[in-house]
């Protein structure tokens, strides 16, 4: 059995812009925030979390502290940029560009009581959530070029349309063991949705025919499943602590589709001198989906001095080895018959995200707030689904304020991160390998900027 072998498709800088950027989107842990002082702080709250975005970030600090009743983060806007520079033959840069509300955070408890030791709550978050739609098109009069011979007039295309959605709803357990220290646990029900379009094709003509070759990829999926956080909060004033452990994700049910189309006409695809028609389609549906999550460890410290507090976290993420999100059956191609197999899989690395902030009080309504984060992408090189491994960098600031039983919070972040683009597979198989040594410098800049107008209801 063979894995599905594509003709050198030399539109490869927008090949490559395809298959990058949706592991841009979901191969980072610490991309999203939630909460109001959380979000200023980038996340680096695990020891000094004192609002309800403790649900997430440390369930231990829920049990010490009664504030807010209600969290509702709404009004915040992320414009992202993602851009390719080629090289060689493709000596120019594709970019995107998006401007959306960022996904939002819903939190509350079920219980007020300030003498009850167990403190219950619930929140609904989005760990990952993100919509791209990419274009690449370029109409060139190359002297040569691979398949081609002599001056040939290229005409390439490159489509990419992806929509990733990671819903968690939860309910938090939190008990305050001491005056200083607390512990809770938080149990999720995760539902992740995912769809991927990719289109890649290039037609040219040279002294002797016309050849095109094509690749339509797609697939769509949902899962169901479950997780948990728990975390422990020591409060010793002047510091504070904090721990967390989040168990992968136990994936319950789901389903989904795949399908795949090549496509040759006068290029020599397996080397014999001869040019090659090739058709090769298949779609199927009803597939058994799965999605696995890693194991998680996180501590963080808060120091206070005057009017002055500085945090300090970081996180360890698990590696997840190499699985199959869907796995269509082998199936015959209609020209030349042989039969393929192919799947829609990816992989995790180990990381360590890390970040610091610091809050300084201006007043008993007052405070603001700035952050470093940097976040490290999880990305393998054994996936087949997404291939870039930018580490980013979040800055963040901003103010927060009391109006009455509001808060209101304003700021801006700032995300940014480049690299070249590595070697690995990718849904194109063993071919893509060779391609990419072709062209060794292509690299990848991602960027976003973020602003933030939130508030939180003291119910």
């Amino acid at each position: 059995m063979r894995k599905l072998p594509l003709p050198p498709l030399v539109a490869l800088a927008a090949c490559l812009l395809c298959t990058t950027a949706g592991r841009a989107q979901d191969a980072h842990y610490w991309n999203l925030h939630y909460g109001t002082r959380s979000t200023l702080l980038g996340g680096a709250v695990i020891g000094s979390v004192s609002d309800l975005s403790a649900t997430f970030y440390n369930p231990g600090a829920l049990g010490l502290t009664r504030e807010g009743g209600l969290i509702l983060s709404a009004n915040v806007y992320d414009a992202s940029f993602l851009t390719l520079k080629g090289a060689g033959e493709f000596n120019r840069e594709v970019s995107s560009f998006s401007f959306s509300p960022a996904p939002s955070f819903v939190a509350g408890r079920f219980s007020r009581d300030s003498t009850d030791a167990n403190q219950l709550a619930y929140s609904v978050i989005s760990r990952q959530k993100s919509s791209i739609s990419l274009r690449g098109r370029n109409v060139q009069t190359l002297d040569a070029s691979t398949g081609f011979t002599g001056p040939v007039q290229l005409s390439n295309e490159a489509i990419l349309d992806q929509e990733l959605s990671d819903l968690w709803a939860g309910v938090t357990w939190s008990r305050a063991l001491s005056p200083t220290i607390g512990v809770g646990v938080t149990l999720y029900g995760t539902f992740r949705t995912q769809s991927r379009r990719v289109s890649l094709d290039i037609a040219g003509v040279d002294s002797s025919a016309i050849r095109s070759q094509g690749l339509i990829s797609d697939f769509d999926y949902y899962n169901v499943g479950v997780a948990l956080k728990g975390g422990i909060s020591v409060d010793l004033g002047e510091w504070s602590f904090g721990a967390t452990v989040t168990t992968p994700r136990l994936g319950l049910f789901g389903s989904g589709s795949s399908s795949v189309q090549a496509r040759s006409n006068g290029f020599d695809t397996d080397g014999d001198g001869a040019p090659d028609d090739v058709l090769a389609s298949d779609y199927q549906e009803g597939l058994s989906s799965a999605f696995h999550s890693p194991f998680a460890i996180g501590a963080g410290a808060a120091f206070r001095t005057g009017d002055w507090r500085f945090d300090i976290s970081a996180e360890w993420y698990s590696s997840v080895s190499g699985f199959a999100m869907l796995t269509p059956a082998p199936f015959t191609a209609q020209s030349p018959v042989k039969t393929y197999s192919y799947d829609v899989a990816t992989a995790f690395s180990q990381v360590l995200n890390y970040g610091i902030g610091a809050e300084y009080r201006a007043g008993p309504k007052n405070s603001w707030f700035l952050s470093v984060i940097r976040d490290h992408s999880a990305a393998s090189p054994t996936s087949t689904v997404v291939l870039s491994d930018i580490d980013l960098t979040h800055v963040t600031g901003g103010t927060i304020f009391k109006l009455g039983a509001i808060k209101l919070t304003l700021g801006a972040g700032w995300m940014f991160g480049n690299g070249p683009l590595p070697k690995g597979d990718s849904i194109l198989g063993d071919m893509f390998a060779s391609l990419q040594r072709r062209f060794p410098d292509l690299s990848l800049t991602a960027t976003r900027l973020r602003v933030l107008f939130s508030f939180a209801y003291d119910v």
